[in-house]
């Protein structure tokens, strides 16, 4: 399943399928994804899929990158957290090769050898991977005293001026379903 030269996003996602897809077909997504093994995580019903840039700025076509957002249900009753959604990238290539690999914080214990699944850690997707791009793409930012590196942002406020909100409306409407969720649980 290749993207292909110039393809779109749109038309490069619907090639891959939803992430409900994704783990209809490879049930070992249920171990890497948050949601499915951290009760302590409500899941965002939105998520993103995109085509990263390359370095200079050109569109890679080799690959899509899934955002995905969660609430932090210790961290949802505090009103001024600032780490109170999370959020994990999943990176699906569509060059044949079948690799799949998640970005998240958690612990290298979490890390499963032999999984078919390919766990990094977050700071791996803006550094040494490179899906950051020229600018702030992904939320990736220089990380203090450290000249070039970067390092995404991957930890928002509830009213965070950097989540995604395009289109506003729809965005809100599903972080607010989370954060409710979240804090009216058990």
């Amino acid at each position: 399943m290749s993207a292909g030269p110039g393809i779109s996003a749109v038309t490069a996602c619907r090639q891959v399928g939803s992430l409900g897809d994704l783990v209809d077909r490879y049930p070992a997504l249920r171990d890497v994804i948050r949601h499915f093994n951290n009760a302590n995580f409500v899941p965002v019903v939105m998520n993103t899929c995109t085509l990263p840039q390359r370095s200079d700025g050109t569109i890679r076509d080799d690959c899509v990158v899934f955002g995905l957002f969660y609430v932090d249900r210790a961290e949802a009753p505090k009103a001024t957290s600032t780490k109170v959604i999370r959020q994990d990238y999943f990176v699906v290539w569509t060059d044949g090769s079948g690799d799949m690999r998640y970005y998240s914080g958690e612990k290298r214990a979490w890390k499963k050898a032999g999984h078919p699944i390919h766990w990094r850690d977050i700071d791996d997707f803006c550094g040494t991977d490179r899906f950051a791009g020229p600018g702030n793409c992904y939320g990736c930012e220089p990380r203090p005293n450290s000249g070039a590196a970067l390092r995404p942002k991957h930890w928002y406020g509830e009213f965070d001026p950097d989540l995604p909100t395009d289109p506003a409306p729809v965005w809100r409407l599903a972080f607010g379903l989370a954060l409710a969720v979240a804090r009216n649980m058990p």
